[in-house]
């Protein structure tokens, strides 16, 4: 057993009745002649098959995916300072608990060995052994009324980890019923039962053929939602819900069901009972995730469908006709005139010369300006002076954005911006006329869908981001449109910070409005005031220094990782030690002045202690 230390050997501790000892296990050897070994050194009486090495999994590594037997597959997880535990081999182990389920005499014994089943049946090795002689035993079992409470959740957790690794993949109709008339019972049922039976449920729903919409409703589990004392049975049932949704979009029957989800009752019940607690575990906060990307996959069918071509938006149409009859008379009565009068040149007053008088005279290097019949223009036409310089503005046609190809949801997202947001809207129609207001809608409702929310693209495995706006929506409020509504106020306030004029600015702008709408979703603001507050914090010059803090940190671990910093700072490592000595020992040598105290505690005047070497 012993050998020379080498990279193939590791320094390791089993567990042999009861007693720990240090081992050198060499990976390269078989593990049945480790095992003999360790039955030699020990005088265990060895025989093929009848010991394996077991890992020792401490609480903070207690996860039902970890190995519990140790094979030629998984010994690589041995690491220098591992546990292991000289155990009964799987087959062996699997003939015991088969022994003292089929006499079922001693309830003592009963209860030991589905304990034990509960917690070996989540690994592969003893699954493989004990499944097709031992389940007939385990489901005669579960059929007996005498069970106890402690007995019956020991079955559960077996047949849930029979279920995850595949052997399991259908459940009886009567067992199914069984397991609904726990949830729906009036009686009070022990929590880890209920927790067990929606895994159960949640767990088979993924691995059955065909599944009815009606196999379990939503009302069924509304009272487990409003469980507060019990978070984890909260979040059992949003996952069930979320698999029964999951489960029938596969089968392209989850249009009902996502209805009822997305119902206004059950988001409340949601919002009061589990987003408002103040602790959620990762494990809830994915679940709120998935359903949140559930309900907001409603929203593709309005994404999807385009509005007729026929649609008018009378606001825009009358600010376009009013600002071309404006610049049409504005050109008419502003004239400069260089040099002789035939020569006219039309072009914007400067900001000091509107405010003098109708005639002004400007010097200029060569010649004198006359400007005569000035009138003052209004805010709405100030705001558009600087479309007279632009070169595009004469190839701007207005058709091309009243005729643009709308979707239904960015039709009612303009609708909502223009009646709930009057003042903003109005702005907005101004500042991005020249931009194409309709183009940027439907830009920013683009950007929305799927940089933002990602609505169509199914949930992430291990995100844990959700917005409880999407919970506190109401009819009044909706949640996309309000969100657009904020996004479309940032984007213009975004746009004027960054001093972007043209489509070509456009890119770097939505990349500083991405990261403001990120991090103003990712604080979960549970109104969309909070959320405007934190948009409006989020400055482009707050963005710029986030990005600039990151290239720096970014840099330091790109330098940290070249090799030249690394020899240079071994190379400094002697020298700056013996600094560090040479100061320590200065200070030493200096002295440190302590005060001096009496008998009474009080700090004598005038008197202090001097330490030095």
């Amino acid at each position: 057993m012993q050998s020379d230390v080498g990279d193939s050997v590791v320094s390791i501790a089993i567990e042999i009745s009861h007693n720990a000892q240090l081992f050198k296990l060499n990976q390269n050897e078989p593990l049945e002649d480790i095992i003999k070994n360790i039955c030699d050194e020990n005088g265990f009486e060895y025989a093929r098959n009848k010991y394996s090495l077991q890992f020792v999994h401490r609480h903070h590594e207690n996860d039902s995916n970890l190995p519990h037997y140790v094979t030629e597959e998984n010994r690589y997880r041995i690491k220098n300072g591992s546990e292991l535990k000289l155990f009964h081999s799987a087959s062996e182990f699997v003939n015991i608990l088969q022994t003292k389920l089929s006499t079922r005499i001693d309830k003592k014994e009963l209860s030991w060995a589905l304990s034990k089943l509960s917690v070996f049946s989540s690994d592969a090795t003893f699954a493989s052994e004990f499944f097709f002689t031992g389940y007939p035993l385990l489901r005669s079992v579960i059929e007996e009324s005498s069970l106890t409470t402690n007995l019956f959740n020991n079955c559960l957790r077996t047949f849930l980890n029979f279920i995850k690794l595949g052997y399991i993949t259908e459940l009886d109709e009567p067992f199914l019923i069984r397991l609904k008339n726990i949830l729906n019972s009036e009686q009070v049922i022990d929590e880890h039962i209920i927790e067990n039976s929606l895994q159960l449920l949640d767990a088979i729903i993924y691995t059955m053929n065909d599944i009815s919409p009606n196999f379990i409703t939503i009302n069924e589990l509304i009272p487990h939602i409003w469980n507060r004392d019990s978070p984890a049975i909260q979040g059992y049932a949003i996952a069930l819900i979320n698999g029964l949704a999951l489960k029938l979009s596969e089968m392209e029957q989850e249009g009902d069901l996502l209805d009822q989800m997305n119902s206004l009752l059950l988001r409340e019940n949601i919002l009061k009972n589990v987003i408002s607690s103040e602790k959620k575990s990762s494990f809830m906060s994915h679940n709120l995730y998935v359903y949140q990307t559930l309900i907001l996959s409603l929203e593709l069918t309005r994404f999807n469908k385009l509005v007729s071509e026929n649609t008018h938006f009378p606001d825009i149409e009358l600010n376009y006709h009013y600002k071309r009859n404006k610049f049409k008379s504005f050109s008419d009565k502003i004239t400069f005139k260089v040099g002789n009068e035939e020569q006219g040149v039309k072009c914007p007053p400067k900001r000091a010369d509107r405010e003098r008088s109708k005639t002004v005279v400007l010097k200029g290097s060569s010649s004198n300006l006359l400007m005569t019949q000035f009138d003052s223009m209004k805010s709405l036409l100030d705001s558009s002076l600087s479309l007279l310089q632009k070169d595009d503005f004469s190839n701007y046609d207005v058709g091309e954005d009243l005729n643009i190809s709308l979707n239904q949801m960015t039709h009612d997202c303009i609708i909502y911006f223009a009646h709930n947001y009057r003042n903003e809207y109005r702005k907005t129609l101004v500042n991005e006329f020249h931009l194409r207001f309709l183009k940027t809608c439907c830009q920013v409702t683009d950007f929305l869908v799927k940089d933002i929310l990602k609505i169509g693209q199914p949930p992430s495995e291990d995100e844990t981001l959700y917005y409880p706006l999407v919970f506190s929506a109401t009819v009044d409020a909706p949640f996309f449109e309000e969100l657009f509504s904020c996004a479309m106020i940032l984007l213009a306030k975004t746009r004027k910070e960054m001093n972007a004029k043209t489509e070509a600015d456009l890119e770097k702008v939505f990349q500083v409005f991405k990261r403001q709408l990120n991090e103003g979703l990712a604080s979960q603001p549970h109104s969309f005031n909070q959320l405007s507050s934190k948009l409006s914090s989020l400055t482009y010059s707050v963005v710029s220094g986030q990005w600039q803090e990151e290239r720096c940190e970014k840099e330091k671990e790109t330098f940290a990782k070249l090799p030249s910093i690394k020899q240079l700072r071994e190379s400094l490592i002697n020298e700056t030690l013996e600094l560090i000595k040479t100061q320590r020992i200065n200070y030493l040598i200096k002295g440190t002045q302590f005060p001096m105290w009496n008998a009474q505690r009080s700090q004598v005047r005038m008197a202090i202690y001097v330490i030095f070497l």
